[in-house]
């Protein structure tokens, strides 16, 4: 995780033109983790044969998000999308994708197909829930989920409610996310605590 000091090390690699195809993929990455999009698309322009290439698609998609050019967004998906066999990935940031865009119904859609790909990942769970959460319906879909996710989805659907200014549906989706979590948890009790005390006055 300590980006900056990769991107050096890739770049003195380069200067010294030790760069592989595959160096190229990675420093690529390490700059979009960077927020350095031009210097990323830099590198991906320079990798042989890309397209039929994953990686080379997904980074493609996220700097066309950045630029919020939504077609070639959506196009670096589809293709990243149909050359992996594990895309959870490509479905959780296509779905951020089309939520930055207000397409909160498509984003549904596209969380709900990452979590029947892969129902242990947390992220796409609670990035499905959040989407709900924002077209008004704060009930949790019938998915497999612990004790603690359970809870940390309520909390986090609580938040997505205040933000709407549902203060009554926020009191009682942290009310469900003390009472689900296995042990305590202060996150929500506070905010819990809190509200009732807005609420009460």
């Amino acid at each position: 995780g300590r980006y900056r000091e990769s991107a050096r090390g890739y770049e003195e690699m380069d200067e010294a033109g030790e760069m592989e195809r595959d160096d190229r993929l990675v420093f690529a990455e390490v700059l979009v983790r960077e927020n350095q999009w031009p210097r990323a698309e830099a590198q991906l322009a320079l990798v042989p044969g890309g397209d039929s290439d994953y990686r080379y698609n997904l980074l493609n998609a996220l700097i066309a998000d950045n630029y919020q050019n939504w077609t070639l967004a959506d196009r670096y998906y589809a293709n990243a999308r149909s050359l992996t066999t594990r895309p959870i990935a490509v479905l959780n940031n296509w779905g951020i994708s089309h939520m930055s865009r207000g397409d909160v119904a498509e984003a549904v859609g596209i969380f709900e197909e990452a979590v029947a790909v892969d129902s242990t990942a947390f992220g796409p769970k609670n990035n499905l829930v959040i989407a709900r959460g924002l077209t008004g319906n704060f009930q949790l879909p019938v998915m497999p989920l612990t004790e603690e996710e359970r809870a940390q989805l309520y909390h986090n659907l609580a938040l997505v409610a205040l933000r709407r200014g549902d203060e009554d549906i926020a009191k009682g989706l942290l009310q469900q996310a003390v009472e689900e979590h296995p042990r305590y948890f202060p996150a929500a009790a506070n905010k819990l605590a809190a509200l009732q005390g807005i609420v009460e006055r």
